[in-house]
């Protein structure tokens, strides 16, 4: 496993345990987001607000990678995310760049 996977493995970790200033020291301070080919999030303040709700109601969300691929910069998966308060199982296509040890860019196809 290389580097980034490694990275993006403990990305997902710290994403589970819903602990925010451990997830958030995997990304850029210039982090975009992408949710189908649209900017959803676009600033790092934005970032962290999101994500901040996101962990006060999902509790108990679980990721499962179903698939990988590593290639130069990029970790791209196919992620199953169950466990969220609203009941719903989500799947999506996840494409992490990362530049000098952080995400710079999220891209989700959902």
């Amino acid at each position: 496993m290389n580097e980034n996977s490694l990275l993006i493995n403990e990305q997902i970790s710290a994403y589970e345990s819903c602990h925010l200033e451990r997830f958030l020291n995997f990304y850029s301070k210039d982090i975009v987001v992408f949710k189908n080919g649209e900017k959803l999030l676009k600033n790092y303040e934005s970032f962290i607000e999101y994500y901040k709700n996101s962990f006060t109601q999902n509790t108990g969300h679980k990721v499962e990678v179903l698939n990988r691929i590593s290639f130069k910069s990029h970790v791209i998966d196919h992620e199953k995310i169950t466990g969220r308060v609203d009941g719903l199982d989500l799947q999506a296509i996840v494409n992490y760049k990362i530049i000098s040890g952080k995400i710079v860019r999220v891209d989700f196809i959902m």
